[in-house]
Parts: structure tokens; C-alpha cells; sequence
């Protein structure tokens, strides 16, 4: 009969896959070696039973390697199932046969099932239904599997196997699943059973209290180091021993307990009785206070198994109480003595004391204030926020808050209290005299306007000179920018990525980014930053010229690396008005030398000199006149070559041209190489674009041979004079001859002779 041929291949499947546990225990199925281990023997099985199957007919056989293949890949993972389905992959290829196919797809959807409730584990409960059912999904499949099967084969095979295999295999699964299942259990339980008991013993250990268990019997199992500290022995020394051999436990008036009186607190224990004085008698000259606990272990029979001992040192607890007390004194001398004022109040707000810091504050005395409400201390305004300020106190059990107060005499202060919630419901404030603060933070306040207000100054600043300020964090590459570093380089804020790479290659020059790279490169390795002038191509394709400045590297406090500062100004401008300026002076510079030629190759003298009268420029014909060079004159005063009876005359002509309207004329004699000689000057001032006076061109001219000409002309003139003077006269003379004539004749009644015009 086939089933029992597979029953009995299956039962030495599952007596060998028992081996499993056993393995689990010595390496777990969730360490490396576990699964490969794990994966080994189920091969083993699995491969065993493949050799030994029930052979349906030549080269198709059945055997139980769904169940071990689904079953393992379920309880111990993907690494061990596919080592078990390779396995029994390679041996049924070995076997061969027309059922070889069928074989192989078997083994992978087994695998597959066992992988997919293996990974639905947490949500899929693994338990007797859910192990038949998953045996069932499996061997449906291999029923499907079967029209793999040589055609004729596979009628006859459904009706032979068919039954026992959808009822036997899945049954087969559940209990082999079970054996796995309950082995996985046991040693869970065993696990957490070995992890309770090791709480237990670092529970017990960590006690601060000393801890000693008692079987039934009353001998010491355990006994923490602070037991051991406390009786001045060791829990190896002790254990087996009789409790009350070991903790000598004595009353108040140093005698023992009797065996009846420690046997009585082993049976009923003490609870009712903690914190009731015994004493642990080390020797006869010391006895230590301690406070005991006794508690029977029962069990849920009601069965009396053993018991815990549980002993406070009260010699600590002692010393403590006196610490506390001479604390409290500490604290209320320090209450009364504290600069600041402190006082306690009820749950309405009124005063219940208050100490002379605060009462001098107030200028009350503490009797004046006890049993008065505290907002009579508070300014009206601020009475809302003193009332708030206690019901925050009760809600929160602590507040802060600052309000103004107001003294007896009406000063009024800023005080800021800190008030606590006692035990008791009372609350206990400790103030602090905040009006300088207050002061100090208007003052603040007023600074960070200022300081806000500069700081627009300076963004308006910048933005009229087009200068922006830039952070650069070195070893981030990131940039801090002012607003006006996006507007000089026409990037959006938005669109900023913060990088310095980015800006390179978005914005600069490509013909200049060789010299930035290079400027940043020098600043990072030598800390030598560079002046730098470079283009820039904002994003409408303008192209800009800016001069950059750094200062050195410092600290960067955000980043705990390094950072630079510097600016960026717009310079486009700048160096346009250069450009033409440039042009301008190649111009002028052209001009100039037509000038020169022009002076140089004419007769009259062209010299210039500055406000002191010192040359600045002398002409060659003004040097062949006076046989100096050019080198003798430029930087000297030209007085000294003034006739001395002209100096005088030539100085005060000289600072008319300072005058409007800065022209003057002046005629000197100056000593020449042909003697002296009269020269001709026309000044003229020269003003800069300030309008201001900075030097004198003078035009000169030799009037030498005007001055001999108006000289013989004044000879002749003064001749011409003389004659004329007397000729006048004489005629002067006529005239009156000829009058006193007529007048005669008329005397004698004759006509007039003469005919006077």
C-alpha cells in the first residue's frame, strides 16, 4: 500500500529532523553557523528520504521532501532552505526520470511557501492550524505539478496518491511542525527563565538595602554585597548557614532575640513592624541601628518555601536626620541673611512671612505685612499679572514672572520673583531686584535699533556705492551674500545655491576664472589673500567688472573650520570713465606734443609757474634769451632775474592774476644774455576742476626795441611841447594886442580893425 510506504519514509524524517533541536541549543538558529548547520541536516534528511521514497513507477517516486523543505525554510530561514532545496534539487536531477520535473518545481514551490509564511510569521501566528494550512497550499501545488507528468501517468497518479496526499502530507506538516514548534517554545522558556533569574540576581544585587533569602529551613540561599557590607562577611561564607547564627539580630537593650522570636519573624513576618528599631550586634562594643523587613515567600498552595530579610543601616539614616536639621537651620539662617528678598505666602495671596532683605526693599516691617495681601506691594497695573503669576504657582508648582513694585514711600522698582509650591500648599518667592536689568534692557534695545538702523545704513550704503559683503566657509564651499551681492552679480535669491563653485561657473568670466580659482587657492594654502579685478556675466548676458578684497582667514565658530570675509564692489562704471580718461590723456598727450612743437618754434617766451612763483615750465626761446637751460630754471623762483627797480611793481601785478579776472599784463627788464632787456608778460591763471588757482602761464615777448622807439618818441613829444608852448603863448599875446587895438578905436569912435574869433 503507497501510504504506508510514505508514512514510514516520513517517520525517519521526522525522527532525524529531532536532531534539530538539539543543534538549536548549542548554536541558534539566528547566528550564521545555527542556519548553515541547520541547513546541513535538513539536507541530510531531506536527501536520505529522496534515496528511500516509494516508487510509484520508473523514475517518479514520492517522498516526504516538501514537507522537510517547506517545514525547515518556516522555522530557520531563507539561508537554510535554500541550502535543503539545492540539495534535494541536485539529487533529484541525479535520479532523473519522467518525474524530474515535477520533482524539481515541487522543491522550489516549497521553498517559496515555507519563504512566504516564513516572512508573515509576525502577522501569521505560527500554530497547528496555520502549519496545515500551510502543509495543504503545498501539496495542492505538487497535485498541480502532477500534469508535469508523462501523459499517461498522470490519471492513474492522481487516482493512486491523490487521497493520501492532500489528507497525509499536510498532517505529516503539522507534526513535524509541532516537534520544531515545541522545541522553539522550550527554549524560549528556558531563555527567559535564565534571563528572570539573572534579573532577579542583579535586582537583588543592586539593592542599596541589604538583602538576604532564607530557604524554608531558614539557611541563607543569598545575600547581596550591601548584606555582606552590613554583617562584615561574604555570601559564599554564609550560604547554608542558619540565618539567625549569621545576623545576630538584638533589641534595643543589646539582648538577642531567642530562636522562638527569630522563628516567629521567619513565619509571620514584620511588615507592620518596618521601621521599628533592632539592632545587628557586629561585636560586643558595636551594635548597628537598623530598620528590618521580613516577608514568607508563599507560593499560590499557600506553602511557606522560604523568606526575604530586608535591613536598613539606620546609623546613615541618622546622620542624616541631623544633617537635615542642621540644614534647616543653615536654610533659614541663610533666609534671613539673604541679599535679596524672600518670602512665603498662602494660597490667597497673602503674606505669611518675609525676610528683612525684602521688608527693606518695601520699607515695611515683616509685622506690618504678615496677613496682607501681596499686591498691596505690587503696582495697580501689575496686580493682574501678581494674581496670575499664584494661580500659576498652585497649576504648575512653579512660575516666574516680573512685575513692578511699589514701596511704602511710593518708589517704585522692577522686581523679578521666582516662586515655588511647598508641600504644604504654601508658596515660598525669592525676588530679584531687576531695575538696573530693566534699564539695561531698555538701553539694549535702544542699541539694537541703532545697531538695525546702521545696518540699513550700511545695506543703503552699499547699495549706492555697489559694494557687497560676502562669508565664504572654507571647507564647505558656502557663501554668505549681502542684498547686494545678488544684485551686482544678477542672481536671484531664490535661485542661490550657496556654493562658490556654483557662482564660478554660473557667473564669472570664463577668461577670468583661472585667476579666481587661483586667488582662493593661495588664500587656502598660504593665507595670502589678493586684490583680484575680474568680469562677471550677469544672466541678460551683461557683462560687469568688479575688484574683489578678503581680509585673512579666521575661525569659522559655526563650522569649527576655517572662514573668509571680503567685499565685492562694481567697478563696470568705473572702468569706463577710466577708458575715456585714458583716451582722453593719449589725446591730450598728442595735444601736448603739437604744443610743445608749436612752442618750441616760436620767438615769443611761454613759461609756467606755480602759486610761490617757482617755474614749472620754461620754453626753449624763454632759455636762449636768458642763456640758462631748462634743467637751471625748472623749481627756482624767476624773481632774481628781475631788474631790482622792478620787482616790487612785477610782484604786485603778479598777485593781481590771483584776482578776477585772473589776467594781468606787466612790463619788467630782466637781466638777458644781450643785458638788460624789457619784456612784455600776459598772465593768465590756470584753475583745476575745483575752480581753484594751481599754477600761471605766462606769454613773454622782447618790447626792448618798442621801448627805445617810445622813448625817442617821448624826446620828440617833449620837444613838440616846448614849441607849442611858445607859440601859444605868442599868439595869446596877439590876441590881446589886437583887443587892447579895438578897444582904442572904439574909444576914438573908429571901427574895430581886428575881427577877434
Amino acid at each position: 500500500m503507497p501510504i504506508i510506504e510514505i508514512i514510514s519514509n516520513i517517520s525517519l524524517l521526522i525522527a532525524i529532523s529531532i536532531v534539530s533541536g538539539f543543534i538549536d541549543k548549542r548554536w541558534e538558529r539566528t547566528t550564521r553557523t545555527g542556519k548553515l548547520l541547520q541547513g546541513a541536516l535538513f539536507s541530510i534528511v531531506v536527501v536520505t528520504g529522496m534515496l528511500y521514497p516509494f516508487k510509484y513507477s520508473p523514475g517518479i517516486i514520492f517522498d516526504g521532501r516538501s514537507i522537510v523543505i517547506s517545514i525547515c525554510t518556516l522555522f530557520f530561514g531563507p539561508v537554510s532552505g535554500i541550502i535543503t532545496a539545492l540539495s534535494a534539487a541536485v539529487t533529484r536531477l541525479f535520479i532523473g526520470g519522467g518525474g524530474t520535473l515535477m520533482g524539481v518545481m515541487v522543491i522550489l514551490f516549497s521553498f517559496l511557501t515555507g519563504l512566504f509564511f516564513h516572512h508573515k510569521r509576525d502577522l501569521i501566528r505560527i500554530n497547528s492550524i496555520n502549519l496545515y494550512i500551510m502543509g495543504g497550499i503545498v501539496h495542492v501545488i505538487m497535485m498541480a505539478l502532477m500534469l508535469f507528468l508523462p501523459g499517461k501517468q498522470i490519471s492513474l497518479t492522481f487516482q493512486t496518491l491523490g487521497i493520501p496526499i492532500l489528507l497525509v502530507y499536510p498532517l505529516l506538516t503539522v507534526l513535524m511542525g509541532k516537534i520544531l514548534l515545541d522545541q522553539k517554545e522550550n527554549s524560549e522558556y528556558l531563555k527567559m527563565l535564565s534571563e528572570s533569574a539573572e534579573r532577579f540576581k542583579t535586582t537583588l544585587y543592586s539593592i542599596g538595602d541589604a538583602v538576604i533569602t532564607l530557604d524554608k529551613n531558614g539557611l541563607i540561599t543569598h545575600m547581596n554585597p550591601a548584606a555582606e557590607s552590613l554583617l562584615g562577611t561574604t555570601e559564599s561564607d554564609c550560604e547554608g548557614r542558619k540565618g539567625a547564627e549569621i545576623l545576630s539580630l538584638c533589641k534595643s537593650d543589646g539582648t538577642l532575640l531567642t530562636d522562638s522570636e527569630f522563628e516567629y519573624l521567619l513565619t509571620y513576618g514584620s511588615h507592620h513592624e518596618f521601621g521599628m528599631e533592632y539592632f545587628i550586634k557586629k561585636n560586643e562594643e558595636e551594635m548597628i541601628a537598623v530598620s528590618e523587613s521580613i516577608s514568607p515567600v508563599v507560593n499560590s498552595h499557600g506553602f511557606t518555601y522560604g523568606t526575604v530579610i530586608v535591613l536598613g543601616d539606620q546609623s546613615k539614616n541618622r546622620k542624616t536626620l541631623e544633617k537635615l536639621k542642621e540644614s534647616e537651620q543653615r536654610l533659614s539662617q541663610y533666609i534671613y541673611n539673604a541679599p535679596f528678598g524672600i518670602f512665603v505666602i498662602d494660597e490667597t495671596g497673602k503674606f505669611i512671612s518675609i525676610n528683612p532683605a525684602g521688608c527693606k526693599t518695601l520699607e515695611y516691617t515683616e509685622a506690618e505685612l504678615i496677613g496682607k495681601p501681596t499686591v498691596l506691594t505690587v503696582l495697580p497695573e501689575d496686580h493682574h499679572k501678581a494674581e496670575n503669576h499664584i494661580m500659576n504657582v498652585i497649576k504648575e508648582g512653579f512660575a516666574y514672572d516680573e512685575m513692578r513694585f511699589i514701596s511704602r514711600t511710593g518708589r517704585i522698582g522692577d522686581w523679578g520673583i521666582t516662586a515655588f509650591k511647598l508641600n504644604n500648599g504654601t508658596m515660598i518667592g525669592y525676588t530679584e531686584d531687576i531695575t538696573m536689568k530693566k534699564k539695561a534692557e531698555a538701553e539694549m534695545e535702544s542699541a539694537i535699533k541703532e545697531l538695525e538702523d546702521r545696518s540699513e545704513q550700511l545695506r543703503l550704503a552699499q547699495k549706492v556705492s555697489k559694494v557687497g559683503s560676502w562669508i565664504w566657509h572654507i571647507e564647505s564651499g558656502e557663501l554668505e551674500w549681502s542684498d547686494e551681492m545678488f544684485d551686482i552679480f544678477g542672481i536671484r535669491k531664490n535661485e542661490f545655491t550657496g556654493q562658490l563653485a556654483d557662482v564660478i561657473v554660473k557667473a564669472i568670466h570664463p577668461d577670468d576664472r583661472a585667476r579666481v580659482d587661483e586667488s582662493n587657492t593661495r588664500v587656502m594654502i598660504e593665507n595670502k589673500p589678493t586684490p583680484l579685478e575680474y568680469r562677471i556675466i550677469t544672466e541678460d548676458g551683461t557683462e560687469k567688472t568688479v575688484y574683489a578684497e578678503a581680509g585673512f582667514l579666521d575661525p569659522d565658530a559655526l563650522t569649527g573650520g576655517r572662514k573668509l570675509m571680503g567685499i565685492v564692489q562694481d567697478i563696470t562704471e568705473r572702468k569706463a570713465a577710466e577708458k575715456l580718461k585714458d583716451e582722453a590723456l593719449l589725446a591730450l598727450k598728442l595735444s601736448e606734443e603739437k604744443y610743445r612743437l608749436l612752442i618750441e618754434n616760436q620767438n615769443d617766451m611761454i613759461v609756467k609757474v606755480d602759486r610761490s612763483g617757482k617755474f614749472l615750465f620754461v620754453s626753449a626761446s624763454y632759455c636762449k634769451m636768458f642763456g640758462k637751460s631748462e634743467e637751471e630754471l625748472v623749481g627756482r623762483e624767476f624773481i632774481p632775474l628781475v631788474h631790482p627797480e622792478d620787482k616790487e611793481e612785477t610782484l604786485e601785478k603778479y598777485n593781481e592774476v590771483f584776482e578776477s579776472p585772473h589776467t594781468v599784463y606787466i612790463e619788467q627788464r630782466a637781466m638777458t644774455v644781450h643785458g638788460w632787456k624789457w619784456i612784455g608778460w600776459l598772465d593768465t591763471a590756470v584753475k583745476d576742476e575745483n575752480g581753484e588757482i594751481t599754477s600761471v602761464i605766462g606769454v613773454g615777448r622782447d618790447i626792448q626795441h618798442q621801448k627805445e622807439t617810445e622813448l625817442k618818441l617821448q624826446e620828440k613829444m617833449s620837444e613838440l611841447e616846448k614849441f607849442n608852448s611858445f607859440t601859444v603863448d605868442r599868439e595869446l599875446k596877439m590876441i590881446e594886442l589886437k583887443k587892447e587895438i579895438n578897444s582904442l578905436l572904439i574909444e576914438t569912435g573908429r571901427p574895430e580893425k581886428y575881427k577877434i574869433i
